[in-house]
């Protein structure tokens, strides 16, 4: 029988759901020890493209960590990811104002632990600590990575399409983004350019495309009208 010693429990009401989060120490060795399953692995993927950053730890080299940051009015979201991989995460998601440019934001981060297995995450992103999009995109773009990705930093363009923020400041990584959104998913695309960010257009025409390849994956109904 695990021993449930040394199980802590949070419960977050402030969401359409109740949810309830455990952590044991027995799961921290799992997710220390071995490979990140394939489901979470797409998550972590996902907020990579979005919003998300990775760290190497400077004293090992041999330990990275994941952040993702949203604007507090997203919390919903972030709960979201949270319950999904809360047993990689050693504090729950916090709240704080930001102020990047004398202007207070109110954001929330989430953050992952130091480990082992985020190693092979950050090298796949990043190339003496830029951030890249990966050489194999197409193949690690499945339609719940693209999902996650759209949840994470799309922006309904009030009926004329959506934007998705990339966060990659090299325009030959936006080209493969965009090339396999309009390769694998069909989709009507274009690249713009705002106040030096890169950002991907798509198309009104193509949004029920869109929706039909990631509405499986999408369990909030809030980010669906987000779509629209």
């Amino acid at each position: 029988m695990q021993d449930i010693s040394s199980t802590r429990a949070i419960c977050i009401k402030n969401l359409p759901f109740t949810a309830v989060f455990c952590y044991t120490e027995p799961l921290k060795e799992i997710c220390i020890k071995h490979a990140i399953p394939p489901y979470l692995y797409s998550i972590f993927i996902g907020l990579l493209l979005s919003e998300g950053w990775a760290n190497i730890h400077r004293k090992t080299n041999s330990k990275a960590r994941i952040k993702f940051c949203q604007p507090y009015v997203n919390k919903e979201y972030i709960y979201y990811v949270f319950r999904e991989i809360h047993m990689y995460c050693e504090k729950d998601p916090y709240r704080f104002n930001n102020n990047p440019k004398g202007k207070p934001v109110d954001v929330i981060l989430l953050s992952t632990k130091w480990l082992f297995c985020f190693i092979e995450i950050y090298s796949m992103f990043y190339i003496k600590n830029v951030k890249r999009v990966p050489c194999n995109i197409y193949d690690l773009l499945t339609p719940f990575v693209l999902a996650h990705w759209v949840m994470g930093s799309g922006i309904s363009l009030q009926g004329r399409g959506i934007k998705l923020c990339t966060n990659f400041n090299n325009i030959f990584d936006n080209v493969k983004l965009i090339n396999v959104l309009m390769i694998k998913y069909r989709l009507r695309c274009n690249l713009i350019l705002e106040k030096d960010k890169y950002s991907i257009y798509i198309y009104r025409s193509s949004l029920n495309t869109l929706l039909m390849s990631i509405k499986p994956y999408i369990p909030l109904p809030s980010i669906i009208k987000k779509i629209i």
